[in-house]
């Protein structure tokens, strides 16, 4: 295939509901989460995102109780239009340790570079 410099790639959205930290399960909350993900430096073909398609479904399980585990970690005033960021850079970390350094060895290919909450709804 043809090689592209530079990539970014959104997945589709991912419905994750979780209890909010501190409310003695009383509350809760649901949320679509897409991932951005980038390719690193270096030419990008066709059989790449095919691979990054494969591992991402294989590995969908995963991704999702990381997701979950960050978001039931988080107290209500931690889902505010100011704190939310923080909540979706460690989403994306902990993807990026968790799951694409074991996927793509010595940092090569791809890594979240965002994660984001098309729909985030708190009950």
């Amino acid at each position: 295939g043809r090689p592209s410099r530079w990539v970014r790639v959104k997945t589709s959205p991912y419905m994750i509901t979780f209890n909010v930290a501190g409310t003695n399960a009383e509350r809760f909350g649901k949320v679509s989460a897409s991932l951005g993900v980038m390719a690193r430096k270096g030419a990008i073909f066709r059989e790449d995102f095919a691979m990054l398609h494969s591992h991402v479904g294989l590995y969908m399980p995963k991704i999702k109780a990381i997701m979950t585990d960050v978001l039931r970690s988080k107290f209500i005033d931690e889902f505010g239009p100011e704190t939310i960021g923080g909540v979706q850079k460690e989403i994306a970390n902990r993807l990026n340790e968790e799951v694409f350094a074991k996927l793509f060895p010595g940092g090569k290919k791809f890594y979240v570079s965002e994660v984001l909450f098309p729909t985030l709804f708190l009950q």
